[in-house]
């Protein structure tokens, strides 16, 4: 089963209380998981004085391999040039989409609209 994540998902007000164990281990409910289609891995976050699990998407470098060999090869490289100038730019990919998220994250700190706000500007206007 597939669910697209929509603006009803995020606009659900869904609670439960679970039990934590001796090892302050917790287990989702299993509607949660299949709601959000979350995997093995969660981003799990402390914000605001609560803890915030969310889905866990992780960009791999391979995603961009295709896109960054027909660059290298539209520059010129050719041979054991493109396979180092490849390395080294897949060696910088963490680098630069930290420095990415750090920007983001400051844009964010000045951004003073409301949430609803955020997500009219993305999924427009409720109906």
């Amino acid at each position: 089963m597939s669910i697209t994540l929509t603006r009803e998902i995020y606009d659900m007000d869904v609670s439960k209380i679970i039990r934590m164990s001796s090892k302050n281990q917790i287990t989702i409910p299993k509607k949660f998981v299949q709601l959000l289609e979350l995997g093995k891995e969660v981003e799990c976050t402390v914000r605001n004085g609560a803890i915030v699990i969310r889905r866990l998407t992780r960009i791999q470098n391979e995603d961009f391999a295709d896109l960054i060999l027909q660059d290298l090869i539209s520059e010129g490289y050719k041979g054991d040039a493109l396979i180092n100038r490849f390395r080294e730019i897949r060696s910088g990919m963490k680098s630069a989409v930290s420095h990415l998220v750090q920007d983001a994250l400051e844009y964010a700190k000045q951004d003073n609209r409301t949430t609803e706000e955020r997500l009219n500007d993305i999924f427009g206007p409720r109906d």
